[in-house]
């Protein structure tokens, strides 16, 4: 499940990212707090950095949210310590990696993009997983959940930000 919110409709504010719909000065979507780097001489990065400010001069600026999942449909079927079950299991987490990475091919259109995870390094809150999963709609059109603790099952999906700009990159926070 892939939505795009293109033309001018991502913005910093700080450190957040602001999904704008339709034109700048649009109805707010959604919030995305991205943290800073704070280690010295670490160049301080956040993902807003890839956004045009709020109420600076109008940009294009794409920005992607995304959800994928390949599930075993057999897993339950199986002994969880067996190693046909844990074949099986690995096989559905690097297929969930190389849709993701095909997804992002696909809408690149030539640009550069990184596709920033939730929970991982650049975007490290797990809790966004809650605000993404609510705009895809990702329950219902995937059958995936949350935990009270952001955890998601089945455990072989991906959620996270599309982010297409020049200088985009993958960094530790």
């Amino acid at each position: 499940v892939v939505n795009f919110y293109e033309a001018a409709s991502a913005v910093e504010d700080g450190e957040d990212v602001i999904l704008i719909y339709d034109k700048p000065g649009g109805e707010v979507i959604e919030r995305f707090p991205m943290p800073r780097q704070r280690r010295e001489g670490s160049g301080y990065r956040s993902v807003a950095d890839y956004f045009p400010p709020v109420g600076g001069e109008p940009q294009h600026s794409v920005i992607g949210v995304f959800a994928v999942k390949v599930e075993d449909l057999k897993e339950k079927e199986l002994d969880h310590k067996s190693y046909e079950y844990l074949l099986r299991h690995s096989l559905c987490a690097r297929l969930t990696d190389a849709l993701a990475s095909w997804i992002q091919d696909q809408v690149s259109m030539g640009q550069h993009m990184t596709r920033p995870a939730f929970g991982y390094p650049s975007c490290p809150s797990h809790a966004l997983k809650k605000r993404a999963f609510d705009l895809l709609k990702a329950p219902e059109r995937l059958g995936v959940h949350l935990t009270e603790s952001y955890a998601v099952y089945p455990v072989t999906v991906i959620c996270g930000l599309l982010v297409a700009h020049p200088q985009a990159e993958y960094f530790g926070v």
